[in-house]
């Protein structure tokens, strides 16, 4: 505090600024002796006067008497004050019970007033008696606040170790450091708002250890009225978080905000006290109060200066800043009182939505949940706060009670929009089962939002609804808690089925062999695991009750968890298996096998069926966690799948695959055979370690076959030393020793494949088979028994595979174009599309040669280049160079012919452009590339081997640009025919260049209706509105219109100016041009109907040109009932050039036509 200098009215003018300070925010005011003494009485009665019209009370008058006339305050002698008070937390105002009667009756006691006497409530006297006996007793703040510092101080008899900087006091040590922040801007405290800025400060911790804060202490300052306040927060600047709840002020205008929060050793954190203002300031407008911190509750050494004072902010009631609302939402979240089990994963509940007012955006930055339940934090895990379908995590509060979530950089919600808000957590608790999770919202502030235009803090407002008295219905309320909330009961265990298991499925069981699968049950828990003391099961067989022995029941895990226990008999065939091992089932599904021995006596065929009632046969079940019983009367009767009794029993036989088939000299582990092991009909797995065969072959030697062995798939069983060499006659005995046995799984077929090399020299159209031996010459054990098992022959195709040459052909693909229409300088156009399929070998082909098949209309000269296509891949390309009419390809990259497989490779040109001084002058020809010759190698034999067929391609006619086209839009109408409109076209030019139009040929056929004046109007633009140029102005293409139809329907359009000058229309390259026909309609009664059709062509106006010749015609020598169209080969065509052509073969308009139909 500033010292008082020694001049008289300097003196009361400085009393008088701090008796303002002592009326308006209750600091505590302490002058020396010296300086008071030198104050007149008349000083002193007006600083007393000015001191009542503040309002201050008759305690804070008296001490504030005493001081100035350098006196002990009133309130008491200043002695000390010790006890033998128990506390177990700090007291302040509202503070009720005996540990604050202790403390009353012992600062009464050293001479404190309380006038009231020791009551064992925390009131105003109370404040004023221990803010006194803090003065006298070093205690600084002396604030009237009992915390931790003053308790330690009361039990030392009134001497402070530790405590708060305040009243301008620094205690030594090295504990922490509070120092002023940079400090917000005097501004605006909009009614309504919240966390506006007031006061920011730092702690800093020494480096001698980390250092825990209790709280802090906040004091009104300025000239400004408590209730404009509706809370006072603390707020970590580091993660925009709040610190503890919103406190009010009390009536020594303090409020102690925070919850316990640590400093790391040699850190320094930032905090800002902000203020919740009224929803309404009408009372309080102009005023411009102020928040000062007065006291840092820390049992730490404190150093620094207090109080420390931000801003200054004026109270508005006019201004309107962003407001958002609540309501509830089951979108997403259960927003009902629910029961859910221990083990419970991703919960949702108090789901809300929040919508942003009209007034600005505003960004959500903060959630504060209460968990009110009887839970503690670590009996749920992973609560998330989810906000728009994002979960963010939450930070849990030191009593384990406050989840409070910081969104980061925030979520937006635009102003009238709105977004879901939930909590989400799971139930991990072991001993959380009848415990309660309640996550309600505290205060309206505790949803915080920012404005986007004014940056004020924004909160949801309090609803008129009072909190109800019970819980079962979400609840938005006008009270604490503001968002009340519903309730989950934890339960423990809970069954969600117990049944037949499908993971243990039917099947075969041998005789007399331990361990066999009776049957399979699945357990699904939930919540907790469950313990079963006994389990019974019964058993129904078709052999008569013949025992089980030695009984297990076993895990998932193949561990035994209960018995062995044998069968009891009960009646003929059935019996009972119990089990009085205590087991315990965990949570999940899990399944359980039921193994034993079958009795030797169980005929061969006889069925097992094992069942059991849980509801009735599994006794004493108790939850693992909570001990209690969990009832099973939902859980009656299931049966476990059906076991079988067989003998041990395998069949020999081939299989059907690989067929019959040629195959090549030179091949490498050729498959001849496929022998087959059929154990379906076994009770136990079979074993074999050798394989007897039978090799017949004919016409060849038997050395052209060598290094035969067995194979599983890929893996060759039989290796080194077992390999086989064949020998003998022509029916060899082979025996193929397999380097470990095989084992055939019971209720399985068993494949093992022969293969052998086969000898390049080897003889032409020679045979050779193999066969697996007799099933007697087989050794087959069980896998289990060791016992000797007598296999079955079964009845195979003999599969022979014969010596042959690789060979290829070639033919024409279905997929290969039909004729078409091509731009002169396109590229990668597709031509034709070649199959080839390789025989008796797989092939890799290298080369491929092509021809021009259509030298007559076509040379080289068409063609920049031909490129090979397999698939997405080019995999060659060819040129025709000079005068030639062949090319050949040698592959970039090998293709593959697998054997029996058809291949397409796809064949593309690239041709060369059409004009004056380019290689080719005029449109029009025919060019067609076909296969010629192709050379590949067999894969197995090595050899070369020449593809041999051909091709016959339709051919791509080469113009310098061309026309597509294309029905357009339906004409509509409400008149039906009468309008005269009767089809609707387009043509396109190719982006190469513009075409020419000088005639177009239709046919109508009508029912019922007569059409005549028939004619084509053309149009720049698909609205039919921008008539085409060149022709008469609204776009008719003919000056005079045919007045009659002929009786073929066959109508020629000719081009024609305005003055009926036959001419020609031109459609830009890229470019696209629109077409109407129209006539006059007659007799259109309803059901009449008109068929307007654009004739194609079904051949190309040859005039049988060389391959040097123009193939084109003048306009006047195409067909009457053609469309005549030029490609502009070396310029605008005029009618009388010989650069025209029908429509053969132009996109869009086949031979049969381009039509369309419209109906009166």
């Amino acid at each position: 505090m500033t010292s008082i200098v020694n001049n008289s009215l300097t003196k009361v003018a400085a009393l008088v600024v701090a008796v303002s300070m002592v009326a308006g925010f209750a600091f505590t005011f302490t002058a020396s002796r010296a300086e008071a003494a030198a104050l007149t009485d008349t000083q002193i009665s007006a600083i007393i006067s000015l001191l009542q019209s503040f309002g201050a009370d008759a305690s804070t008058i008296s001490n504030v008497d005493a001081s100035l006339r350098g006196t002990a305050p009133t309130g008491g002698s200043g002695g000390s004050v010790s006890g033998s008070c128990t506390f177990t937390g700090s007291l302040t105002t509202g503070s009720k019970g005996a540990e604050v009667t202790c403390l009353q009756t012992a600062l009464i006691a050293a001479g404190y007033s309380i006038p009231a006497g020791a009551t064992g409530y925390f009131g105003s006297q109370t404040v004023a008696a221990v803010s006194a006996w803090q003065k006298a007793a070093g205690v600084s703040p002396a604030v009237g606040y009992f915390g931790p510092i003053s308790q330690a101080a009361f039990k030392l008899g009134g001497s402070s170790t530790g405590g708060s900087t305040g009243g301008g006091t620094t205690p030594t040590g090295t504990g922490l450091t509070v120092a002023a922040g940079s400090q917000p801007q005097n501004s605006l405290s909009p009614a309504g708002a919240t966390r506006v800025p007031f006061t920011r400060f730092t702690l800093t911790a020494g480096n001698d250890g980390d250092v825990t804060v209790n709280s802090v202490t906040v004091q009104k300052d300025g000239l400004g009225q408590d209730a404009a306040f509706a809370g006072i927060v603390l707020v970590d600047e580091s993660t925009g978080m709040q610190v503890g709840v919103a406190k009010t002020f009390n009536s020594n205008h303090q409020a102690t905000v925070g919850v316990p929060f640590t400093i790391a050793k040699g850190t320094t954190k930032t905090f800002l006290l902000a203020g919740n203002m009224a929803s309404s300031l009408s009372s309080y407008a102009g005023e411009a109060p102020g928040l000062a911190l007065v006291a840092v509750n820390t049992s730490a050494t404190v150093s620094g200066s207090l109080p420390i004072v931000g801003a200054h902010n004026v109270n508005n009631n006019s201004l309107t800043v962003g407001t958002m609302t609540i309501a509830t939402s089951n979108a997403f979240a259960a927003n009902t009182n629910q029961t859910k089990e221990i083990g419970t994963t991703a919960y949702k509940t108090t789901g809300l939505r929040l919508t942003a007012g009209s007034s600005e955006d505003v960004r959500l930055k903060n959630i504060r949940w209460n968990q009110t339940g009887s839970v503690s934090a670590t009996d749920i895990a992973n609560v998330q706060t989810v906000v728009g379908g994002t979960a963010y995590p939450t930070t849990v509060s030191s009593d384990g009670k406050y989840y409070e979530t910081n969104l980061g950089s925030g979520v937006v919600i635009a102003k009238g929009n709105q977004v879901d808000v939930y909590v989400q957590y799971d139930i991990v608790g072991s001993g959380a089962a009848n415990r309660t999770v309640v996550f309600d919202i505290d205060r309206t502030t505790d949803i915080f939002g920012v404005g986007q235009t004014y940056n004020y803090g924004v909160s949801p407002a309090a609803s008129s609804t009072a909190v109800p008295s019970s819980r079962g219905t979400l609840t938005i309320t006008n009270g604490t808690p503001f968002v009340y909330s519903t309730q989950v009961t934890i339960s423990g265990a809970s069954v969600t089925s117990i049944g037949k298991a499908n993971e243990v499925a039917a099947q075969n069981i041998a005789i007399n062999l331990s361990n066999q699968p009776l049957g399979g049950y699945a357990v699904d828990l939930r919540g907790e695991g469950m313990t079963i003391q006994s389990h019974v099961f019964n058993v129904a067989t078709t052999t008569g009750a013949q025992k089980l022995t030695n009984v297990t029941l076993v895990d998932a895990n193949g561990s035994v968890v209960a018995g062995p226990v044998d069968s009891v008999y009960v009646s003929a065939n059935a019996s009972t298996i119990t089990f009085t091992d205590s087991v315990t089932y965990k949570t999940g599904r899990q399944v359980y096998t039921l193994r034993g021995k079958v009795d030797s006596s169980s005929t061969n065929g006889s069925t097992y069926i094992v069942s059991s009632t849980p509801s009735s046969g599994w006794t004493n079940v108790k939850g693992e966690t909570t001990g209690n019983t969990i009832s099973l009367s939902a859980n009656g009767v299931f049966s476990m799948n059906t076991m079988t009794v067989k003998a041990g029993a395998v069949a020999v036989g081939t299989a059907n695959s690989p067929a019959s088939q040629n195959i090549t000299p030179g091949g490498s582990q050729v498959l001849f055979a496929n022998f087959q092991y059929d154990a379906t009909q076994s009770g136990e797995d079979v074993r074999l370690a050798s394989i007897p065969a039978k090799l017949t072959y004919a016409t060849g030697v038997v050395t052209e076959l060598t290094s035969c062995a067995a194979f599983d798939g890929a893996t060759q069983l039989s290796t080194g030393s077992n390999v086989v060499n064949p020998s003998g006659s022509s029916i060899a005995t082979v025996t193929f020793t397999l380097d470990n046995p095989v084992t055939v799984a019971k209720g399985t077929v068993k494949t093992i494949g022969i293969k052998c090399n086969v000898s390049g020299s080897a003889t032409n159209a020679g045979t050779w088979s193999f066969a697996p031996g007799l099933a007697s010459t087989y050794t087959f054990t069980g896998a289990t028994s060791g016992t000797t098992i007598t296999g079955t022959d079964t009845t195979s195709a003999t599969i022979t595979m014969t010596v042959a040459s690789g060979s290829a052909t070639v033919a024409l693909d279905a997929s290969s174009p039909s004729f078409t229409l091509a731009a002169a300088g396109a590229t990668d156009v597709t031509v034709g599309a070649l199959k080839f399929r390789s025989a008796n070998e797989d092939l890799n082909l290298r080369k491929v040669g092509l021809t021009l098949t259509n030298t007559a209309s076509s040379s080289s000269s068409d063609l920049v280049k031909v490129t090979i296509w397999d698939g997405a891949t080019q995999v060659g390309e060819a040129y025709f160079t000079g005068s030639n009419t062949t090319a050949t390809s040698t592959l970039s990259s090998v293709v593959t012919l697998v054997k029996n497989t058809d291949k397409t490779l796809t064949i593309k040109a690239n041709f060369q452009n059409v004009g004056t001084g380019e290689p080719v002058t005029f449109s029009g020809h025919l060019v067609a590339v076909d296969f010629l010759n192709a050379e590949g190698s067999g894969v197995s034999s090595g050899t070369t081997i020449y593809p041999s067929g051909s091709s016959a391609t339709s051919g791509v006619r080469v113009f310098k640009s061309f026309p597509t086209f294309a029905l357009d839009s339906t004409v509509n109408g409400t008149t039906g025919l009468t309008d005269g409109r009767l089809m609707r076209f387009k043509v396109t030019a190719d982006a190469k260049g513009p075409v020419g139009i000088t005639q177009f040929a239709i046919n109508l056929a009508t029912t019922t209706a007569s059409v005549t004046n028939v004619t084509i109007y053309g149009f720049t633009d698909s609205g039919y509105s921008q008539a085409i140029s060149g022709v008469s102005s609204s776009g008719d293409l003919q000056a005079n219109v045919d007045a009659t139809v002929p009786a073929d329907g066959n109508v020629t359009i000719g081009v024609t100016t305005a003055g009926n000058t036959a001419t020609a229309i031109q459609v830009p390259a890229g470019q696209t041009r629109y077409f109407e026909v129209r006539g006059s309609i007659s007799g259109s009664a309803t059901g009449a109907a008109v068929t307007t059709k654009i004739l194609g062509s079904s051949t190309f106006p040859s005039t049988a040109a060389g391959a040097t010749a123009n193939p084109l015609l003048a306009a006047g020598s195409i067909s009457a009932t053609a469309f005549a169209w030029s490609p502009n080969s070396t310029t605008t065509a005029a009618r009388a050039d010989q650069d025209w052509t029908n429509g053969y073969g132009v996109p869009g308009l086949s031979a049969g036509g381009l039509y369309a139909t419209r109906s009166h």
